[in-house]
């Protein structure tokens, strides 16, 4: 917390489920039956975000959990 007063931002990203070569067939498939979304994040999803929080567009989120999961 001390340091946004120097203007570092930190925050936490919890990924959920994602559509990777790891996580395929059944598994997946049970996995997103879980989530309220009903389908896995792509990859891309989560980069955009990480992108974001890290770009000067960022100019306030800080010391935060954000979830990336389809409301899992």
């Amino acid at each position: 917390k001390r340091w946004v007063a120097s203007n570092v931002l930190s925050n936490i990203v919890r990924i959920g489920v994602t559509n990777t070569t790891s996580m395929q067939g059944e598994n997946l498939v049970r996995r997103c039956n879980l989530i309220p979304i009903k389908r896995p994040a792509d990859p891309l999803e989560i980069a955009n975000l990480l992108v974001w929080l890290s770009s000067n567009k960022n100019t306030y989120i800080s010391n935060q959990m954000i979830p990336i999961s389809g409301g899992e």
